[in-house]
């Protein structure tokens, strides 16, 4: 007996509900009539496309991250050949003419050093002889990089500040590949809005793993490509934003398809988001939307205890109501929970984190607090994959590197609350022995006024230091 046209369509569906991560077995159950002999076809056919393909998403992926990594130690390579051409000094010419300069100036009895004697046509400054054996290649590197490193000037009117042009483009890098995989062979009909809602939220949990890497303290990217963690840190904002945005395309493709499908059937909306798989998806919805609101810098910079909180909390409520959304997601968010306990725990709570005795001091203005401690270095320097696994502050830290500080002197809640600071001091040079550690702190709400608060009754005070970062 040959199974009926109704049977067959839901056969096909079923069978996209195993390749597809959020087609709903319900939607099988759905009345027969020509329109719909014609769409659902070409649904199961969208539907078994996308899941395929943005399984080439991670690869993709993959290869951006490489073609980082190799142009940045391609720049490390050429930089160290360079220096091993000079003696092991950059600037080994320079260094000359400053030594010499000093010593004529200090002590009278060194030979000034001649120079060349010409006529008013001579160059005053002539090039440096390094600049000169560089290659053409070489050259034209260097003036890559410094346009990479160039910040443009804040965009007027709105005055909002721009990264470098290198955190531009790997901004720009990442969301061309997000709107070429949500948006290739993708058929624009109404009736077809399921297959544009399904393919938002394959790309939105295959970006999960990325977005929680980006923003993990202690990680390989930024040894791997040499952006800072400031410069990742920007990159896990537009990531966020854009996993907050395939969210509500996901969610308007399935209200298109309720009201395609669902409606005529009878089946109300409340009825529709009764059903277990889409309630457990509008919980997830709801945290990462909030989890956007309560990001921005408006809302961070006045309520950063409230953020901080939030963002912990909504993001646990996220991932467990994605997982329970589909079995589909489970990988990429079980992935990413790795992620987060790695980093969290493993490496910053036990590896990084070092108890450190401060002097408190409060500045003229009454508003601003300075931080400051002073050790013996450890033998061992933080450099290479150990300053990314193994040390801490007390082994020293590089330039513009951050701290998280906690003070459970101020309460036992604040066991739990870990603030980042900049490192105001100087980085420690490589021969040197002892490090002098300072942070500046202006007192805003929250843990800043009551550090400021402690500050006025206690000239120092035992501090726990997760980093440096």
């Amino acid at each position: 007996m040959d199974p009926s046209p109704e049977q067959q369509w839901r056969d096909m569906l079923l069978t996209a509900a195993h390749a597809s991560q959020y087609a709903s077995q319900g939607i099988a159950t759905l009345s027969v009539d020509e329109e719909q002999s014609e769409i659902r076809p070409r649904l199961v056919e969208g539907l078994l496309y996308s899941s395929e393909f943005i399984k080439t998403y991670q690869i993709a992926l993959c290869v951006v991250v490489l073609a980082f990594t190799i142009s940045h130690w391609y720049g490390k390579l050429v930089s160290t050949r360079q220096t091993s051409k000079d003696g092991g000094y950059p600037n080994r010419n320079d260094d000359v003419l400053r030594s010499r300069a000093s010593s004529g100036t200090l002590e009278g009895n060194t030979t000034p050093l001649e120079l060349g004697k010409g006529d008013e046509r001579s160059l005053l400054l002539s090039k440096r002889p390094e600049y000169a054996k560089t290659s053409q290649a070489q050259r034209g590197w260097r003036r890559l990089r410094a346009m990479g490193m160039y910040q443009p000037r804040p965009i007027p009117v709105v005055n909002k500040t721009l990264p470098s042009n290198l955190t531009t483009m790997l901004v720009l890098s990442l969301l061309s590949l997000n709107l070429f995989y949500a948006f290739y062979n993708i058929e624009w009909e109404l009736p077809l809005a399921f297959i544009w809602s399904d393919r938002s939220a394959l790309l939105l949990v295959s970006n999960l793993p990325w977005l929680y890497i980006v923003a993990a303290n202690n990680q390989p990217l930024e040894f791997l490509t040499g952006y800072s963690y400031e410069q990742l840190n920007i990159l896990h904002r537009r990531l966020g934003e854009l996993v907050c945005l395939l969210a509500v395309l996901h969610g308007t493709g399935m209200l298109l398809a309720w009201y395609c499908f669902f409606q005529p059937t009878g089946q109300t909306i409340w009825q529709f988001f009764c059903h277990p798989l889409v309630w457990h998806g509008l919980v997830a919805f709801f945290c990462y939307e909030i989890l956007y609101f309560t990001s921005l810098a408006s809302f961070r910079q006045r309520w950063y205890e409230l953020f901080l909180g939030s963002h912990i909390m909504l993001q646990l409520g996220g991932l467990v109501f994605l997982y329970l959304h589909h079995r589909n997601a489970k990988p990429c968010v079980l992935i990413s929970v790795a992620i987060i306990v790695l980093d969290r725990w493993m490496l910053r709570k036990s590896v990084k984190s070092r108890f450190v005795q401060v002097d408190l001091k409060i500045m003229e203005d009454g508003d601003t607090m300075l931080l400051s401690a002073d050790w013996p270095l450890n033998p061992c320097r933080a450099t290479g994959w150990n300053s990314i696994f193994a040390f801490g502050v007390k082994n020293g830290w590089k330039p513009t590197k951050h701290v998280f500080i906690s003070m459970p002197t101020l309460g036992a809640g604040h066991n739990f609350q870990f603030h980042p600071f900049t490192i105001a001091s100087a980085a420690p040079e490589s021969d040197q022995e002892h490090a002098w550690f300072s942070l500046i702190i202006r007192a805003h709400d929250g843990f800043t006024r009551q550090l400021l608060n402690y500050a006025h009754n206690h000239a120092s005070a035992n501090v726990r230091v997760d980093g440096p970062l």
